[in-house]
């Protein structure tokens, strides 16, 4: 499932100006989004250095790009996040990709040189129209 970012929201401090914190101290940014393909639901996670660069009509991939999660806040309402996938996970799937390709391509080969082995039979060279006998 591809989305597209419609509106993009970041902050590094809660309502009150205080910057964020994590438990061992150190600080960090929320990112939110909505996309097209949600409507109005937010899609929160953390800025890092895979998406700072997200901005309004930026696409994602579900599965390529992010990872999407629904959870359950204390007032029990029902919230969308989101993971960006490592760097490890994009090589791996990139990997899988060429695999692929290499492979279609291998396959491909294999077929075009059998289809020559057949032809064996058949001249190499340009015939002439004269020395045809009829």
């Amino acid at each position: 499932m591809k989305l597209t970012i419609n509106k993009i929201y970041t902050s590094d401090k809660d309502k009150n100006g205080v910057p964020f914190k994590s438990k061992e101290g150190r600080p960090y940014t929320k990112l939110s989004f909505k996309c097209n393909e949600f409507g109005d639901t937010w899609i929160g996670g953390f800025q890092n250095k895979s998406n700072t660069f997200w901005k309004e009509g930026t696409t994602l991939e579900v599965g390529k790009d992010i990872e999407l999660e629904d959870y359950t806040g204390k007032d029990g309402r029902i919230y969308k996040n989101f993971k960006t996938i490592s760097v490890e996970k994009k090589m791996e799937q990139d990997i899988d990709e060429l695999k692929k390709a290499v492979k279609l391509l291998h396959d491909r080969l294999k077929v075009l040189e059998e289809g020559k082995e057949k032809d064996d039979n058949y001249p190499d060279d340009d015939i002439n129209p004269e020395d045809i006998p009829f």
